[in-house]
């Protein structure tokens, strides 16, 4: 693939903003972070449900509505796209550049 210099220069901003939004969440954003990536790495729509399930799994239980404020604020800081009905959460392209460098710091 190649990539224009604008789209270099974007990504570059990206990645470098993906920095300081990694450093400002704490443990359960980054948590919902790795498992909205995880999922749709898995080509499962990551709903609620499933990122408490996930959360679980993780050995950090959430309630739903502890998950629903958590990912209002990864949308505030541009991480994450919620969508009604069953749509559920997507990741942003700032988000997918913190939650590749979140995969790799854990590794």
């Amino acid at each position: 693939m190649k990539w224009t210099i604008l789209e270099l220069s974007d990504y570059q901003k990206d990645q470098n903003q993906s920095d300081s939004s990694l450093e400002e969440l704490g443990m359960d954003e980054l948590i919902l972070l790795k498992g909205i990536y995880a999922l749709t790495r898995q080509g499962v729509t990551p709903s609620r449900k499933r990122l408490v399930e996930f959360a679980e799994a993780s050995h950090t239980p959430l309630s739903e509505q502890q998950v629903r404020y958590r990912l209002e604020m990864l949308e505030e800081k541009g991480l994450v796209m919620k969508q009604k009905g069953r749509g559920g959460t997507k990741l942003t392209r700032k988000g997918y550049v913190a939650a590749e460098k979140l995969k790799l710091s854990l590794s």
